[in-house]
């Protein structure tokens, strides 16, 4: 405040000089002037400008300094924004490309997953179609046997039943032998 007294001082000394010296500047040119009023209403228009300055200069100054800190702290808040908005968008990026990552790495782990179980399927089947496979066969031989067994059964009973034929023990033995071969 006391330098803009002191500008102030200084600004009307410097005024009041201008006006001053203005005036004999003016009447030291010729005698023989032309007859027109241009002299006063320049006098007049410098007056005029010198009172709207001391009048306005304050107030200017104020409104354009006020004015600047405006834009300055607009513009510091733009950059605070434009900061928050990159660490935002890199966050972002961050958990995309995480994102990304993590679901080729779940279809990577769902391939081998696929994979291992087929396998295992696989596996179970084949040892299951083994298992059947080697139950059929015991079935069959057991089966067999019993038809052999029955044969065998049907023959001796036949040839019990039967007096025509006289069998010992030693015959009945080979036959069954070779019956059961």
């Amino acid at each position: 405040m006391l330098k803009s007294v002191q500008y102030k001082g200084k600004l009307v000394k410097k005024l009041l000089l201008i006006l001053l010296v203005a005036p004999i500047a003016i009447f030291a040119s010729d005698s023989h002037s032309v007859n027109t009023d241009i002299v006063e209403r320049t006098v007049n228009f410098i007056i005029f400008v010198s009172i709207a300055y001391y009048v306005l200069a304050d107030k200017a100054k104020d409104f354009f300094s006020s004015r600047a800190n405006d834009i300055k702290s607009k513009l510091e808040q733009v950059k605070e924004l434009k900061a928050k908005s990159e660490a935002k968008k890199n966050k972002a990026q961050e958990k995309f490309d995480n994102a990304t990552q993590l679901a080729v790495q779940l279809v990577e782990d769902a391939k081998s997953d696929i994979n291992s179980i087929k396998n295992t399927i696989e596996d179970n089947i084949n040892h299951d179609i083994k298992q059947l496979s080697k139950s059929l066969d015991e079935k069959c031989d057991i089966e067999t046997k019993k038809m052999k067994k029955e044969i065998v059964e049907e023959i001796l009973e036949e040839l019990m039943n039967d007096e025509n034929i006289s069998i010992t023990q030693d015959n009945l033995s080979t036959i069954i032998l070779n019956k059961v071969a």
